[in-house]
C-alpha cells in the first residue's frame, strides 16, 4: 500500500508507480501556494469565517497540508478541517526527506511527522490543537473511499498526478462525489488543465475557469459549485453537558473544550473514573480478524488516535508504546497468524512472529506463536482521565456526588432535573457517558447495555517475572511490573454484579497467566486486585451518536427500505442534541476517546472522524431498527 520512490536530483520525489513527480521541480512551495491556497483564494475568505473546511485529493508528501497550516496560522482565526486522500502513503522518513528543503515550514512539517498515523487503510483523525487544526487522513482509493466519508467542504485541492498518468482519480465519478461532499458554493483548485479535468468538473456542477498556470505551465483551472443544495450553517456552541465521569464522558468533555465549549459534567460518585476507567492501567492496541470486522477497523484507528492524544497532553501521562504481543492462545488469532500474509501488515503496525522470537520479545518462555503489534501499549486509565480533564483548564466544570434523574426538552435546550424536580443545569447538547447508567433515562431507555464483571488480580513481581518486557495477551493479559506490581487481567462475567473480590478468580488469573507464560512463578502472597463493571452492547460495539427517538425512528422505519442504514435516516428521528458515548466494553480506553471526536465532529459540521460503514455500525440506532426488522 505503501509509495515506492525514485529521486530526481536528490530531493524531488517521484512516483515509481506513475512516473510522476510529487511537485514541482522548480519550487514545489511556491508551487502549493499559487495553485491552491491562491486558486481558492484563501487568506481572504478565512478572514469572512470561523470554521473551514479543505479537502484535497492526494495527501502525499504533506506539502499542501503543511503549506496550508502554515498560511493558517498567519492569517485564519477559528478552526481549520483539513481532509485528504491518500492510497498509496509515503513512509515518515520519505516525508521528512521531501519536505526539509523548506525550511519555512518546518515546525509544520516536525508536527506532523510527529503525529502521522501508520499507514493502515482507513480515517485517521490527527489534531494539532496549539493551532485549532484537525487532520482527517483518508488511507486508501479514492474511487471507493471518497463515498465512505461525510463532509462540508469549502476548497478542494484537485493534486493527483497528471491525468495522462493516473486518470482513475480523474473520472466523472470522483467529481460527483467532490460535488456531494461540497457546501454550496465550494471552490476547486488544481495545478492542470487538461480536457479530462474540465469536463469531470462540469459534469459535477462546477463551473472552471482557466487561470495563468505556475512557473512554465500555461494554464490551471479554478472552479466554483453551482449548487442549489442547502448547506447547514455553521454551528456556534457555547455550553456543553456531559452526563458521566469515565474515560468516554472526559473525552467527550476534552474533545469539546478543545473547539472552545464550556462543559459541565455531571458525575454521581466522589472522584472521577470511579469505575473501569479508574483500572491502574489498560492496553492500547488493534484487534485483527481473519475477516474484516467493524471492531477491527475500530481498533486499527481508535489505538493510534488514543496514543497520540496521549502524547499531545501538557502534563505527564503514565504509558509505553513499545509494543505488545498478542497469543495464539485463541483460534481467531490463530486464524489470523495463518492467513498473516493475505492482509499486508505495515511492519509498524503487526508483525508475525514464530514461539522463539516472541519469547525474546517478552523476556520469558512463551507457548505460542504471536502477533507482535510494535506501536501497541499500555496507559494508565486515572492517570489519563485526570489528564485530560486537567487540560480542559477553566473550560471544564466538574460537578461530583450529583445526580441527573431526568432530562426534559424545553424550547431549544434540554433541562437536566435531580430528584425533586429541580433544575440542575441546561444545555442545548448533551451527552450520556454513564456506562451501565446510560440508560436511565426516558430518551436513552431503549438502548440495550448490559454490565459485564472484570476483576483485575495484582501480583507483586518475582525474579523471574521481573524478565518480562511488554504486554503479552492470551486469554487474559498480563503487563510488565511497575510501582513493585504486575496487572493481570481480567475476568469476563456478563450480569454478575458482585463487586466483593474472589480469591477463585485471583488463583484462575495467576494460573491461567503461568499456562501461557510458564516461567513466570508468580507470587501469591497478597491476592489484591480490583473489581469494575464494564457497560457493552448486545453486538460487543460501542453505542456513539445522536440518541434515536424510537417513535418517529420507526414511523420512518415503516415507510423506507428495511436494509436502509441507520445514519441515512433523517435528524428528525433522533432527539435533537442528545448524544451518548458508551457500552465501550473492555476496550473504552482506545475507542472512547476516537467515539469523543466523532461525537465534537458531529456537533460541529466537521468531516466525520469515522468512516460511513463504522459510523453505520456504532449508530444507536441500529439496536432499534435491527429490533423492528426482526419483528417484521
Amino acid at each position: 500500500m505503501t509509495a515506492d520512490l525514485i529521486w530526481r536530483g536528490g530531493s524531488v520525489p517521484e512516483s515509481a508507480r506513475f512516473g510522476d513527480v510529487y511537485y514541482s521541480l522548480d519550487s514545489g512551495l511556491a508551487e502549493s501556494n499559487y495553485v491552491f491556497i491562491g486558486g481558492n483564494n484563501l487568506p481572504e475568505r478565512w478572514a469572512k469565517t470561523e470554521r473551514f473546511i479543505v479537502g484535497e485529493l492526494g495527501f502525499g508528501t504533506g506539502l499542501n497540508f503543511c503549506t496550508t497550516l502554515h498560511e493558517w496560522r498567519r492569517s485564519g482565526k477559528g478552526r481549520l478541517s483539513f481532509l485528504s486522500f491518500e492510497k498509496y502513503p509515503l513512509a515518515r522518513d520519505d516525508i521528512s526527506r521531501s519536505l526539509s528543503v523548506w525550511p519555512e515550514i518546518a515546525e509544520e512539517t516536525e508536527a506532523l511527522l510527529q503525529r502521522l498515523p501508520i499507514p493502515v487503510e482507513g480515517v485517521h483523525r490527527v489534531n494539532f490543537d496549539k493551532w485549532n487544526t484537525a487532520l482527517t487522513l483518508v488511507y486508501g482509493d479514492a474511487r471507493l473511499t471518497l463515498g465512505d466519508i461525510t463532509a462540508q467542504v469549502d476548497a478542494w485541492y484537485l493534486d493527483g498526478f497528471a491525468p495522462t498518468k493516473n486518470p482513475e482519480l480523474w473520472g466523472e465519478d470522483i467529481f460527483k462525489q467532490l460535488a456531494r461532499l461540497s457546501r454550496a458554493g465550494a471552490s476547486a483548485a488544481t495545478f492542470s488543465a487538461a480536457r479530462i479535468v474540465k469536463d469531470g468538473l462540469c459534469s459535477a456542477g462546477f463551473t472552471p475557469i482557466k487561470r495563468r498556470g505556475f512557473g512554465t505551465k500555461r494554464d490551471m483551472l479554478c472552479a466554483k459549485l453551482d449548487s442549489k443544495k442547502p448547506s447547514p450553517e455553521s454551528t456556534s456552541l457555547g455550553k456543553a453537558v456531559i452526563i458521566g465521569g469515565g474515560i468516554a464522558g472526559i473525552s467527550t468533555a476534552h474533545a469539546l473544550a478543545k473547539r472552545g465549549v464550556s462543559v459541565v459534567l455531571f458525575e454521581t460518585e466522589q472522584r472521577l473514573a470511579a469505575g473501569a476507567s479508574g483500572n491502574p492501567a489498560g492496553i492500547l492496541m488493534p484487534h485483527p480478524a481473519a475477516e474484516q470486522t467493524y471492531r477491527s477497523r475500530l481498533s486499527d484507528a481508535a489505538y493510534q488516535y488514543a496514543f497520540r492524544l496521549i502524547k499531545d497532553l501538557p502534563l505527564p501521562i503514565e504509558f509505553s508504546d513499545s509494543g505488545v504481543l498478542r497469543l495464539a492462545a485463541a483460534s481467531s488469532i490463530s486464524k489470523v497468524i495463518e492467513r498473516a500474509d493475505q492482509f499486508s501488515f505495515h511492519a509498524l503496525h503487526a508483525v508475525r512472529v514464530d514461539c522463539a522470537a516472541a519469547s525474546d520479545i517478552a523476556g520469558t518462555k512463551l507457548k505460542h506463536n504471536a502477533l507482535h503489534f510494535p506501536s501497541a501499549g499500555w496507559v494508565s486509565a486515572r492517570n489519563l482521565c485526570e489528564g485530560l480533564a486537567a487540560d480542559c483548564g477553566e473550560r471544564l466544570q466538574i460537578r461530583c456526588c450529583e445526580s441527573i434523574l431526568k432530562l426534559s426538552r424545553s424550547e431549544d435546550e434540554w433541562q437536566l432535573l435531580d430528584r425533586n424536580g429541580a433544575i440542575l443545569e441546561s444545555s442545548e447538547v448533551v451527552i450520556v457517558a454513564a456506562g451501565t447508567s446510560s440508560t436511565t433515562f426516558q430518551q436513552t431507555s431503549s438502548l440495550n447495555i448490559k454490565a459485564v464483571r472484570g476483576q483485575l488480580a495484582f501480583a507483586a513481581p518475582t525474579e523471574a517475572s521481573s524478565r518480562l518486557k511488554i504486554p503479552v495477551c492470551h486469554r487474559g493479559y498480563i503487563l510488565p511490573a511497575r510501582n513493585g506490581t504486575h496487572i493481570i487481567g481480567a475476568t469476563f462475567e456478563p450480569d454478575k454484579y458482585d463487586d466483593a473480590l474472589s480469591s477463585e478468580n485471583h488463583e484462575m488469573l495467576l494460573q491461567r497467566t503461568e499456562q501461557y507464560l510458564p516461567q513466570l512463578q508468580l507470587d501469591r502472597s497478597a491476592p489484591l486486585g480490583r473489581v469494575s463493571f464494564r457497560a457493552q452492547s448486545r453486538d460487543k460495539l460501542p453505542l456513539v451518536g445522536m440518541v434515536p427517538n424510537s417513535d418517529l425512528l420507526q414511523q420512518a422505519y415503516s415507510k423506507s427500505d428495511p436494509k436502509r442504514p441507520p445514519t441515512s435516516y433523517p435528524e428528525e428521528t433522533r432527539h435533537p442534541g442528545l448524544y451518548v458515548n458508551t457500552a465501550h466494553g473492555s476496550h473504552g480506553l482506545s475507542s472512547a476517546p476516537l467515539a469523543a471526536e466523532h461525537i465534537a465532529s458531529s456537533v460541529f459540521g466537521e468531516p466525520c472522524a469515522l468512516e460511513r460503514a463504522l459510523d453505520d455500525a456504532l449508530d444507536p440506532a441500529r439496536q432499534l431498527l435491527r429490533k423492528y426488522r426482526q419483528s417484521a
